[in-house]
């Protein structure tokens, strides 16, 4: 696999599994642009290591530069209350994403990486370009659109209910 260009981390990671080498080798590699290249690759992604004091969310091109959207804190913080899961699946005209309890639609729950310029809050939003480009992709495979991700759907640090939410949520997984 990595004659074939894959990262040596991933290589090593879908190793683990004879299913998991068996799809991956069904695939093109997706390689990540580093300036360390991949020699560097073989414990952890060097792509994968973000100084936060220098991270930037990025839009989808380089020369966008619309506004961010996020979902109503307090509601995000309502459905984690009642131990349910937030979920978004549009933007209202002010630039304010809508936002339900995943009982009330189909959703898909995307998982990111901060290399991928997606890391955020839901206090601090994304830019409105990510958002409508992960709900036409959602769209395309859950009917309405509707989408989890933790940039979106899980506050940031201290919220006055935060120590409540985080007991729900293990609650929860007991």
């Amino acid at each position: 696999m990595i004659e074939k260009g894959w990262c040596p981390f991933t290589t090593r990671m879908v190793s683990e599994s004879v299913c998991g080498l068996g799809y991956a080798s069904t695939c093109k590699p997706y390689v990540r642009e580093s300036s360390e290249g991949p020699d560097r690759c073989i414990e952890s992604c060097v792509v994968n290591k973000i100084d936060a004091s220098t991270y930037a969310i990025q839009h989808i091109t380089s020369t966008c530069s619309c506004s961010y959207s996020e979902p109503a804190l307090e509601h995000i913080v309502n459905v984690l209350l009642v131990g349910k899961i937030p979920v978004v699946h549009s933007i209202l005209p002010n630039g304010e994403l809508s936002s339900c309890d995943s009982s009330q639609t189909a959703y898909m729950a995307i998982s990111h990486v901060w290399a991928d310029g997606l890391g955020s809050t839901t206090q601090k939003g994304l830019p409105t370009c990510q958002i409508k480009r992960l709900a036409t992709i959602t769209g395309q495979l859950v009917s309405g659109g509707a989408f989890w991700i933790d940039s979106l759907c899980v506050p940031e640090g201290d919220t006055k209910n935060g120590d409540k939410i985080n007991e729900t949520n293990v609650q929860r997984r007991s």
